[in-house]
Formats: structure tokens, C-alpha cells, sequence
């Protein structure tokens, strides 16, 4: 039995594991699956939402890849123009990934109460679109494409400030 401190106060929780063993990564292993559940999460509640409002949200796909590109473009490109601290740059890029989703999302809901069109088929379409736009964005020439790797679509490294940080256990 271990315990950990809880992050921003002085108590401390039993914990399962001994966080302070370098060879032990199942601390880190807990919060890397902590960061890809909650994008996760999102999306579901999302899907959900629409279903509970009478609405067949197939979009989740595109809405995840459209918060997925957004995260990207807002933690490579944004401290290079502004000089944030690591917690407004943090919240800003979690923000700006959500309402990137939500917008696609929207654009199926204004064509569903506008023209009519079906949800289904506007939120697979809207995916495909997300698809190619980030295939664009960050493929061969494209306009974020790393100039290191001119033969592999990638983007920049996301810097250190816009990185979430190691809660538990050795961050090396």
C-alpha cells in the first residue's frame, strides 16, 4: 500500500502502486489513459446528447478528428504568436479542440433545421470533409507540413507549455 499527495493540497490518498519506482510506469500508464478517455468521453456525451434530442449523431468520428486538428494547430501555432503560460495555454487549446467539434456538429444541426436535410447524411459527409481537410493541412505540402520530414505528413512538435502535466510518477 502507497499513498500519493493530491495535486493542490497537502492530503494524501492510498494509491495501489509505488509511485516513486522508476521501473514501475503503471502511474503513467493510468494518466496517458486518463488523457485519451476524456476526448473519448466527450465525444460519447456528444453522440448521446443528439440520440436523447431524437438525433442520429454519426458525426462523432469528425467531431473528435476536427477537435484532434484544432488541439494541434492551437498548441504548434499559438505560442509562436502569443506568450502564454502553460495553464492558459492548456485551457485555451482543450477549448478551442471542443468548440471545433461542437461546430462541426452545428453545421448538421443548421442544415437539419433549415433545409432539412438529414442529420445521417450530413454528419458522414461533414467526416469525410474533416478527413481531407486534415490531410491537407498537415500532408505532403501542405501548409502545416514539418519541413524536417518532407516525405511523411506531420506537424510541428506541440510545445512543452501546451502539454498536460505528470500528475503521478516519474514524468522521465
Amino acid at each position: 500500500n502507497y499513498s500519493i499527495g493530491v495535486p493542490f493540497s497537502d492530503a494524501s490518498v492510498w494509491f495501489p502502486w509505488n509511485t516513486d519506482d522508476i521501473t514501475s510506469i503503471a502511474a503513467a500508464n493510468l494518466q496517458q489513459t486518463l488523457i485519451l478517455w476524456v476526448p473519448l468521453v466527450l465525444t460519447g456525451l456528444a453522440v448521446a446528447f443528439a440520440f436523447r434530442c431524437g438525433l442520429f449523431n454519426i458525426g462523432g468520428q469528425g467531431q473528435y478528428l476536427a477537435g484532434t486538428i484544432a488541439a494541434v494547430l492551437i498548441a504548434t501555432e499559438l505560442p509562436q504568436r502569443v506568450d502564454l503560460p502553460s495553464l492558459p495555454l492548456i485551457v485555451v487549446t482543450i477549448v478551442g479542440a471542443m468548440l471545433a467539434g461542437a461546430f462541426l456538429a452545428g453545421i448538421a444541426g443548421i442544415l437539419k433545421g433549415t433545409v432539412g436535410a438529414h442529420e445521417v447524411i450530413t454528419t458522414i459527409m461533414l467526416n469525410w470533409i474533416v478527413i481531407w481537410v486534415g490531410s491537407f493541412l498537415f500532408g505532403i505540402d501542405g501548409p502545416f507540413q514539418t519541413p524536417v520530414s518532407d516525405a511523411v505528413p506531420s506537424s510541428e512538435d506541440i510545445v512543452e507549455a501546451a502539454k498536460l502535466p505528470v500528475i503521478w510518477g516519474d514524468p522521465l
